[in-house]
């Protein structure tokens, strides 16, 4: 997927963060390692939905559980448990993976 739509995300990426897009160290995103560089998760995953790399509801599925993730590795009383861990993961596949048209 990164291959076919990269030209999506460089186009989007100035538009949608000018600011950060004009100090970050890999302006163009050519590999994945570009991707750590200078964008936060949630920041590709807007990207995304602003090029249509990704649809509304797979921009959801991925925004509801990048917060979950969130809370959950961030000090917190947060406790997650193996049912949850498994909705998690059965929601990202069965609503990002699965939905996924290259």
């Amino acid at each position: 997927m990164l291959t076919k739509r990269l030209l999506d995300f460089n186009a989007e990426y100035p538009k949608r963060f000018p600011g950060l897009h004009k100090k970050a160290k890999a302006q163009t995103i050519v590999n994945y390692e570009d991707f750590a560089s200078d964008l936060k998760e949630s920041e590709v995953v807007e990207i995304c939905r602003a090029a249509n790399i990704v649809t509304k509801e797979q921009y959801n599925a991925l925004d509801r559980q990048i917060g979950r993730r969130n809370s959950a590795a961030h000090p917190s009383s947060t406790v997650i448990t193996v049912l949850q861990a498994e909705e998690f993961i059965h929601d990202l596949v069965t609503n990002v993976v699965l939905t996924i048209h290259l």
